[in-house]
C-alpha cells in the first residue's frame, strides 16, 4: 500500500500530518481495487462515485479527483501486471474518455502534483478537511464492500502457517492444503467477474449470437458450478474441477476467478480470502 501511495507521499513531503492524509487517501483508492477484485466492478464503480461526490464541491474538484484516480490506477497497473480487474478500463466505463488527455506529458510525478495538491495542502483556516477525512458516507460505502486489510492478512498468515504473506509456489502449496482440509462440500460457485474469453463479448465488439453459442461449450461467469475437487496450481493460481449445474459439463478453472454463491457459508470467507490474497500479494 505504501508503494502504491508513494506519489501522494512525494507531494506531502516531510509534514507528518500531510503524510498521514496522503496515506488515508491512498488507502481509499487501494480499497477500491480490492473491492473490484473481491466484490465486483459494479461495487467498485459505486464506491468511486460516492467518493467523488463526497470529496468534490465543484466541477474543477471532480476533474482533479478523476485525474488523481486515473494516475493512481495507472500506478496500480504497473505494480500489479496481469491483475484480474483492469482498473483503467473500469474508470473508462465509469467516466468515459481518458481524463489525462490534453495534460502536459510531464510524467506521473508532475501530474500527481497537479491533481493531488488541492487535497494535501488545504488552508487549515478554511476548515476544509472534507477532501481527505474519511467522512461517514465514504466509510459506510467502504465498510459495506471492503475487507479489513489487517484482519485479512492475519487470516491468510494463519492459513499459511507462517509469517510470509507473499504468493509463491510454496505458499500456494500450503494454501491448497488448507482449502482441501477446510472447504466443505457441496459448494456452489459462480464467476467473480467475466472470464478472460468473455471480455471481447461483454465489453468489446463481440457478436451477441456468437457469444450465446460459445457459452454452450465454454464456462461463463454467470454460470453456477458445483465444486468437485481441488487440482494443482500454475501461473493463475490454484485450479479447481467444477461441474456446471445447467448441463453437467466439467471444467477446470482458476479458483481466483470464482466466488461462493452462499455468502453465509464458511466457504465464502475462505475462498474470498484466497482470491484477494492471490490477486494482491
Amino acid at each position: 500500500m505504501v508503494e502504491f501511495a508513494q506519489p501522494l507521499l512525494d507531494v506531502a513531503g516531510n509534514d507528518p500530518e500531510q503524510m498521514n492524509k496522503a496515506l488515508q487517501l491512498g488507502m481509499l483508492f487501494w480499497n477500491v481495487t480490492i473491492v473490484a477484485e473481491s466484490v465486483g466492478e459494479a461495487a467498485a464503480r459505486e464506491q468511486l462515485s460516492e467518493m467523488e461526490t463526497e470529496l468534490s464541491s465543484s466541477v474543477e474538484d471532480c476533474r482533479a479527483f478523476r485525474g488523481m484516480a486515473r494516475i493512481l490506477f495507472e500506478r496500480h497497473a504497473s505494480m500489479r501486471a496481469g491483475a484480474r480487474v483492469d482498473m483503467l478500463r473500469l474508470l473508462a466505463d465509469l467516466w468515459g474518455p481518458d481524463l489525462s488527455k490534453g495534460m502536459p506529458e510531464l510524467g506521473w510525478r508532475h501530474r500527481i502534483k497537479r491533481t493531488a495538491k488541492r487535497w494535501l495542502t488545504k488552508d487549515k483556516n478554511q476548515n476544509d478537511e472534507k477532501a481527505i477525512s474519511m467522512k461517514p458516507k465514504i466509510l459506510k460505502s467502504v465498510e459495506k464492500n471492503m475487507f479489513d486489510v489487517d484482519e485479512h492478512e492475519v487470516r491468510v498468515l494463519k492459513n499459511l502457517g507462517g509469517d510470509d504473506v507473499s504468493v509463491s509456489d510454496q505458499s500456494l502449496k500450503r494454501y491448497l492444503e488448507h482449502l482441501n482440509q477446510n472447504v466443505q462440500l457441496p459448494c456452489l460457485l459462480t464467476g467473480g467477474e467475466d472470464f478472460d474469453w468473455e471480455e471481447y463479448y461483454v465489453f468489446g465488439p463481440g457478436d451477441e449470437e456468437e457469444y450465446k453459442e460459445l457459452k454452450k461449450t465454454r464456462p461463463s461467469y454467470r454460470d453456477t458450478f458445483e465444486l468437485l475437487s481441488f487440482g494443482s496450481w500454475q501461473d493463475r493460481g490454484i485450479l479447481v474441477d467444477v461441474q456446471r449445474s445447467s448441463d453437467k459439463k466439467h471444467f477446470t478453472l482458476p479458483l481466483a476467478d470464482l466466488k461462493v454463491i452462499d455468502k453465509q457459508s464458511g466457504n465464502h470467507q475462505m475462498i474470498e480470502d484466497y482470491a484477494v490474497w492471490f490477486v494482491n500479494y
